[in-house]
């Protein structure tokens, strides 16, 4: 797992994705490569393969608190923000100090105008790279079919 995270930060995405997809083969029981493959096709635009593998790890663990985040972020990333919404708060059920979670709640928050409750939640995260949601328009839905 550490060679599959360490290849993606040194941007080497297909040996990462390599990786990942091998240790999820390899040990069917595992969610973390699923939360790894999800981030990635995310953050490729590729909504579709990024919700399938967020959908897997979350059966395979329905717990684990970065599952839940990495779900709402990929349906904050699709626009559906009330959805989102509610995997942001799940996720800090499972993890109650997660500012990642906090601060993209607060973002999430803002999208459904509820300002007051999302300048709660971003000032609890801290900063992250969620600080500027505030001020940021909402991202470009992705073309329809």
């Amino acid at each position: 797992m550490n060679e599959a995270v360490s290849a993606m930060q040194a941007g080497q995405r297909e040996a990462a994705r390599t990786k990942f997809s091998t240790i999820a083969r390899e040990h069917p029981e595992l969610s973390t490569p699923h939360i790894f493959l999800s981030r990635m096709a995310r953050e490729e635009g590729d909504l579709n393969t990024a919700r399938r593998e967020v959908e897997t790890a979350i059966r395979l663990d329905p717990k684990d608190a970065v599952a839940q985040r990495e779900m709402g972020l990929t349906l904050f990333s699709a626009g559906q923000y009330e959805v989102a919404r509610r995997f942001f708060v799940r996720a800090l059920l499972y993890a109650p100090e997660d500012r990642a979670s906090m601060g993209y709640l607060g973002c999430t928050l803002a999208r459904l105008n509820r300002f007051d409750e999302a300048q709660n939640f971003i000032r609890r995260a801290g900063t992250g790279s969620w600080s500027t949601c505030l001020t940021a328009p909402p991202p470009a839905l992705p073309p329809g079919p």
